[in-house]
């Protein structure tokens, strides 16, 4: 009358390490000597500290299985289990992020030439060569990398990405035989997602606090450059001596002013979470010769910040 399964399973998620170590990283608490020492610069793998890989190893991926059936009665089967499963990591979409100071692409102008062409691939590259040296990689050192990277969106793999998202799964399901030919089952079944790729929250955001400071005194906006008078005489500071004055008051409010945006695409950051609820009904009756009628019923919801 009563059957148990139990099972688990034990897997070691582990981040993937590029062979020579060309990726890079922003770090967040790292000084920017080309931007006054303010903190937000680039980092490159195995150098100066940084790790090998930028992901963590996830060492507690265990997965246990349980299952249970017991007949109640000679018509009457409950079934119950539960199980966690790990998700297979996905990192940095097509392989094209994380690579800033090793890869990256260049888009010329439309009439660089001045006749509405970009360039001629007879010519190569040795056109506009000399737009794109600065930033033709590689480049040695990720301070420089950093100070290519002014009022740009630099990549950043939060560390602990690499663990990979896991799932609870489990259910409880009632059997009943209506006839000796049919039989309907009524099940709840419940996910939670954790750890899920969400990159929804940006890590260059303005604090709305600098609307109450600075909003009234520039006519409800901040959105002044930085040589206004208003703005001067309002008391800000630049964040470093030789910030461009230029900018608008809110870059460089942000908190990495030197930096347009933070860019955590493609499993950039692994704070989403989801939960998933259903009441999942089924009937079936099988008739003769081999045929036989399946109707099944759902009602769930899903919430999701992933």
């Amino acid at each position: 009358k009563l059957t148990v399964n139990f099972g688990l399973r034990y897997e070691i998620p582990v981040p993937k390490e590029e062979r020579h170590h060309h990726n890079s990283n922003f770090c967040p608490s790292c000084p920017a000597t080309a931007f006054g020492g303010i903190l937000g610069a680039m980092v490159y793998a195995g150098v100066n500290g940084a790790p090998d890989r930028f992901g963590e190893t996830r060492m507690n991926a265990l997965g246990p299985r349980l299952g249970v059936a017991y007949q109640l009665d000679s018509k009457t089967v409950i079934r119950s289990g539960g199980a966690i499963y790990y998700q297979p990591p996905r990192e940095d979409g097509n392989a094209d992020n994380g690579i800033q100071g090793f890869g990256g692409t260049y888009g010329s102008t439309g009439n660089f030439l001045s006749n509405g062409i970009s360039f001629l691939t007879k010519d190569g590259l040795t056109a506009f060569a000399s737009q794109i040296q600065s930033l033709k990689p590689p480049i040695s050192d990720p301070q420089a990398l950093t100070a290519s990277l002014f009022q740009q969106s630099p990549f950043f793999y939060f560390s602990k990405t690499g663990r990979s998202a896991y799932f609870s799964d489990w259910q409880f399901s009632i059997e009943r035989t209506l006839t000796a030919d049919s039989v309907f089952r009524a099940t709840y079944h419940g996910v939670v997602g954790n750890k899920m790729i969400s990159r929804q929250q940006s890590q260059n955001q303005l604090d709305p606090k600098y609307w109450a400071i600075y909003g009234s005194l520039l006519g409800n906006t901040i959105s002044s450059v930085l040589n206004n008078p208003t703005v001067i005489a309002a008391g800000f500071k630049l964040p470093y001596a030789s910030y461009p004055t230029n900018l608008q008051l809110q870059q460089a409010l942000r908190p990495y002013p030197q930096f347009s945006g933070i860019d955590s695409n493609a499993n950039g950051q692994n704070d989403g979470h989801s939960t998933y609820h259903a009441l999942k009904t089924s009937f079936e009756h099988r008739f003769a010769r081999g045929l036989y009628l399946t109707a099944t019923y759902t009602f769930c919801k899903l919430i999701s910040t992933s």
